[in-house]
């Protein structure tokens, strides 16, 4: 074989193996572009809320608009009635009416006020209800003589709601007893209070009961 055509030989070799190792390195290359995409496209995931924690950050924002809702609601709730009284004062027929204005200053020695035994009387009161509706309202009254209780009586109200006027209320008229034993100094405790049992007054004041009524009512 003359040396013409080994070269010829050898020419082709090599020629056949750039046609082989071109794709080769062009693969290694586009290798390398594959890898350093994926990293890229790995640490964006990781950078980037996937689909679920963008669920949980959703769902966490509705639970506090909700518990924001729930409390304003319950600072609604909170506020309480508000009960005042703003008079009290025994009715006599034929007689001016008693007031008992504040402040209730009273001790055995000086009475609040006088009443004939045998009179007939009622008590009368006013209040303003304001903030919420107050409800089982009652009037509850306590007497006693000589450190003695001699009658305790409660007197359900009823509900009243927020008015910008007074309320009116009158008990029940009642007749006092008569007799030497019944006559003297008696203390009084009067209270009004809730079906929650708050107390909206607590007054403790001293009467007598005589024979007559006083020469100047």
């Amino acid at each position: 074989m003359s040396s013409d055509a080994m070269s010829g030989i050898v020419e082709a070799i090599l020629a056949s193996d750039n046609l082989i190792n071109i794709p080769a390195l062009a693969n290694k290359e586009e290798q390398k572009n594959m890898n350093k995409s994926v990293k890229e496209g790995k640490i964006m995931a990781k950078n980037e809320p996937s689909h679920k924690e963008k669920g949980c950050e959703n769902t966490i924002k509705r639970k506090g608009i909700i518990l924001e809702r729930l409390d304003t609601s319950r600072k609604e709730d909170i506020r309480e009635a508000n009960v005042q009284i703003m008079t009290l004062s025994i009715v006599c027929p034929g007689r001016p009416e008693i007031e008992l204005s504040h402040p209730f200053i009273s001790s055995p020695k000086d009475c609040l006020f006088t009443l004939k035994e045998g009179t007939k009387y009622r008590l009368k009161f006013s209040f303003r209800v304001s903030d919420k509706v107050v409800s089982g309202l009652k009037y509850e009254n306590t007497l006693w003589k000589a450190g003695v209780r001699v009658d305790r009586s409660t007197v359900l109200l009823g509900n009243f709601k927020p008015h910008e006027k007074p309320y009116g209320y009158q008990l029940e008229e009642e007749t006092l007893p008569c007799g030497i034993l019944v006559r003297g100094v008696y203390t009084a405790r009067a209270k009004v209070t809730d079906d929650g049992g708050k107390c909206y007054m607590d007054i403790q004041y001293h009467f007598d009961i005589k024979k007559t009524w006083p020469s100047s009512p």
